[in-house]
């Protein structure tokens, strides 16, 4: 699908592509939970808004089961987004072995200098 206007620039490294998918889906992730808790906002103030001025809520103990899973969920998203992350900047951080050509110029004492071949 061509768009009348690009959102991402053109791709000018191998890992370009990587990245944005790594941005989308930041970006997906953040806008479902964006979502959500507007939803359950919503819904919540609809279904236990206040009907007389004397209404009282009821205590309510905690659940373990629901503490740990919406720790344990955002703790999962968090890594993957992070070890995807560092995948990539590792991948940016190193350059490929093969193309690197030895650059054999010194700089000694401000003057440029052509170091003899090495074997």
């Amino acid at each position: 699908m061509k768009l009348p206007f690009p959102l991402f620039p053109p791709s000018a490294s191998s890992v370009a592509t990587e990245v944005d998918l790594l941005y989308l889906f930041i970006a997906a992730v953040s806008a479902f939970f964006v979502v959500l808790v507007a939803a359950l906002v919503i819904g919540f103030a609809i279904k236990f808004h206040r009907r007389h001025p004397d209404d009282v809520g009821a205590d309510i103990h905690g659940s373990l089961a629901l503490e740990l899973t919406w720790t344990f969920i955002p703790f999962v998203l968090a890594m993957v987004m992070f070890f995807w992350g560092a995948d990539l900047f590792f991948q940016l951080a190193r350059p490929p072995v093969a193309e690197i050509e030895p650059d054999r110029r010194g700089n000694r004492a401000g003057r440029l200098e052509v170091l003899p071949e090495t074997q």
